[in-house]
């Protein structure tokens, strides 16, 4: 087993900005100093309390600064933004780690951030498993780019100009690319599966139960047979929330004693904003009518 780190991150919104920002990134630099395998990062739009709004944006300042750790994005929302510019951005990271840089992909789970980009209403799952072939596509083919699809349609073919280097995108330092990842927080994710199937990795989120983590390998391992690939848990990230102290007493007032502990506002916030998202899912159940 390797250890890695993910933040969200989670701050007080209250708290200035410029600060929570440093902080993350330095948390990143010391667990690369203490020998972290991999960092990854998430993002968000629209929420002041988790709030860095690209993650790959986010990775880029830490060139220079983390020398042996990967780096990741867990995970980019693909609805959000253009196929090209995600594929493209994300070949600059892995050539300028050197193939340290690793994809985490997500349709986007934040309402607010669909509403803000008036995709409140649509199939951002559709979308993104269009975006993803279309990136795919765009690392593995040559120019002329001539993509057709629902939501973006591709093309460089009217000024194509090769001789001056007109008309393609770079392409990613790992080939055929960076490691793809997703996440799942349901017990039985039949997205583990769609995961398997192409050789993706799979990141088991921390709301899980530590009970429902042999389910979800065993529907990654059924989507890799299915798919021909070979079941390797070195694939297999599981996040967990961890707290480390130099005595007990601290460590159970950073869990939950102390009323003002960061971890109590952590849980607070997710388990929060779970909530609204069920009850907005579920809007006819008497449990949400209050809130």
């Amino acid at each position: 087993m390797k250890l890695g780190y993910f933040t969200m991150p989670v701050h007080p919104p209250a708290r200035r900005y410029v600060e929570t920002l440093k902080e993350d990134r330095d948390a990143f630099i010391l667990a690369d100093r203490l020998g972290y395998s991999e960092g990854y990062c998430g993002e968000h739009l629209t929420d002041t309390a988790e709030n860095i709004p690209n993650s790959m944006m986010f990775i880029a300042t830490l060139l220079g600064a983390v020398s042996q750790m990967k780096v990741g994005t867990a995970v980019v929302n693909l609805p959000h933004s253009h196929p090209v510019v995600v594929a493209s951005n994300a070949a600059m990271l892995d050539n300028l780690f050197e193939g340290r840089f690793i994809l985490g992909i997500g349709a986007g789970i934040l309402r607010s951030d669909a509403e803000a980009l008036g995709l409140l209403d649509a199939d951002r799952n559709d979308m993104f498993a269009e975006a993803i072939d279309h990136i795919l596509a765009l690392w593995a083919g040559t120019a002329p780019i001539d993509l057709k699809g629902k939501y973006w349609t591709i093309s460089t073919v009217k000024t194509l100009w090769p001789e001056v280097g007109i008309g393609d995108i770079v392409k990613p330092y790992q080939k055929p690319h960076p490691p793809i990842a997703g996440t799942a927080t349901d017990p039985d994710s039949k997205g583990l599966i769609a995961l398997g199937r192409r050789g993706w990795w799979p990141i088991s989120s921390h709301f899980l139960h530590p009970n429902c983590l042999k389910s979800q390998w065993a529907n990654y391992a059924k989507g890799c047979a299915e798919g021909g690939h070979r079941a390797e848990r070195a694939n297999w990230r599981v996040a967990r929330s961890i707290f480390v102290a130099e005595d007990d007493k601290v460590a159970r007032a950073y869990g939950g004693d102390d009323p003002n502990s960061p971890y109590r506002f952590y849980i607070s916030q997710l388990t929060a904003k779970l909530k609204k998202a069920r009850c907005m899912i579920r809007a006819l159940s008497p449990s949400c009518t209050s809130g």
